[in-house]
């Protein structure tokens, strides 16, 4: 072996020391897992071929990635396993497969299939949800945005919980910022959530400590800004919002571990917003042409 070789080998060998293991997981206590994790990307296997070449893709792909976020993990678990049966059926899914749960929500693998795209897509999907801003160039930047429709939650400092990482994840709170942070990851992909607590970014929004905290809204198509009116819920957060987009972001189905579908729909949405007795009645919104508002 030359020297060329041998500092090749040192090299591979150091990646895999300083990589992540895909964790597997048991049918047994699946949904127990499903909740102990912010992130788990699940690869489901069975003894096909095509599930072994995923299979060995998902364990390369994991070689390439040194760390995750506290709490974010790769996983795999075999289909065969009886105890995942009802499971999977009241999933609706196909095995080989990839799906990700953010505390226990599922939704759909929208990577690519293959190593580096896997290991790269990982990455940046563990990622928070609901992303800080933290100057008055980087609001505007958002601000600007036609990718995606911009959310913007605006919370007092203390009110925004900052997780322990030695605490066991439990879900979401109820207070309104873990209502916040499930209805960004529920709409991850549609929509861009960002979070505001400096006071002068605050004060741009003509916002009072007695104002907050607040929502604000704006869409893709840069028509104006809305402001979000009523308790800040998960899923009156999430339809409103899905209501207010443009284009319109039309249907949205989520998975819960018992396997109930949660089902956002945009006709469904302006059907009990028409509604007086609909908690929807109460969320309703107003639109600014300026933004920040008072520039």
């Amino acid at each position: 072996m030359n020297i060329y070789s041998f500092a090749y080998l040192l090299w591979q060998t150091a990646m895999l020391v300083n990589s992540i293991e895909v964790v597997e997981l048991q049918g047994v206590n699946f949904e127990l897992s499903l909740t102990s994790y912010r992130y788990l990307a699940i690869l489901f296997y069975d003894d096909s071929n095509p599930s072994r070449d995923l299979e060995d893709m998902w364990t390369a792909a994991s070689d390439k990635i040194q760390t995750l976020p506290h709490e974010c993990e790769m996983a795999k678990i075999s289909g065969n396993d009886p105890e995942l049966k009802e499971l999977i059926e009241a999933y609706g899914i196909t095995i080989p497969s990839i799906r990700v749960f953010r505390r226990g929500i599922m939704s759909d693998y929208r990577g690519p299939q293959d190593t580096d795209g896997i290991a790269k897509y990982i990455v940046e999907d563990a990622k928070p949800s609901v992303q800080k801003i933290t100057s008055i160039d980087e609001l505007k930047l958002k601000s600007q945005s036609r990718l995606k429709t911009v959310v913007i939650g605006i919370f007092d400092a203390d009110d925004v919980a900052v997780e322990d990482e030695a605490a066991p994840v439990e879900g979401y709170s109820i207070d309104a910022w873990g209502q916040f942070q499930a209805a960004a990851d529920s709409l991850r992909g549609h929509a861009s959530f960002h979070l505001i607590t400096a006071k002068d970014l605050i004060s741009s929004f003509k916002l009072t400590a007695e104002d907050l905290p607040a929502v604000y809204m704006i869409s893709s198509d840069g028509d104006g800004m809305h402001k979000y009116s009523g308790e800040i819920l998960e899923m009156n957060l999430s339809e409103w919002v899905l209501r207010n987009s443009s284009p319109a972001m039309g249907e949205l189905n989520l998975s819960t571990p018992s396997g109930k579908q949660r089902h956002f729909s945009l006709i469904t949405s302006l059907h009990q917003a028409s509604s007086p007795s609909s908690p929807m009645s109460q969320a309703s919104c107003t639109r600014r042409s300026s933004f920040p508002p008072g520039s």
